[in-house]
């Protein structure tokens, strides 16, 4: 479920409807390992069903750095990215997004 809190400019508030959001998700957060990552990064995630998901990796000025689509399925997924020791050390947004565009979820991590 969803719904909008719009805040006029004199402070007065309303909130919209709310409504359901449509979508596959995936249950639970995120969980990576090894936290700090030096050049491969595991994912293992939860999916209600099938579905295709977009990985991103975005620096945190916005950069969208790397990003990969993956198919999960129904149940425990464990997802392995390499090649990660091109990434500058720092810390990094992860962000997975269902075919429609929308996030399921996001996390971040520390690049070693």
């Amino acid at each position: 479920m969803y719904r909008l809190k719009q805040i006029d400019t004199d402070n007065n508030f309303k909130y919209s409807p709310v409504v359901p959001i449509a979508g596959k998700t995936i249950e639970g957060n995120l969980q990576l390992y090894p936290n700090p990552v030096k050049d491969q990064l595991s994912i293992s995630l939860r999916s209600s069903e099938p579905q295709m998901v977009s990985i991103s990796f975005t620096d945190l000025a916005g950069k969208q750095i790397k990003r990969e689509n993956r198919n999960i399925f129904t149940g425990e997924n464990n997802i392995m990215l390499n090649n990660l020791s091109n990434f500058l050390k720092g810390v990094y947004l992860i962000a997975v997004h269902d075919a429609g565009g929308n996030l399921i979820s996001s996390t971040k991590f520390l690049k070693d």
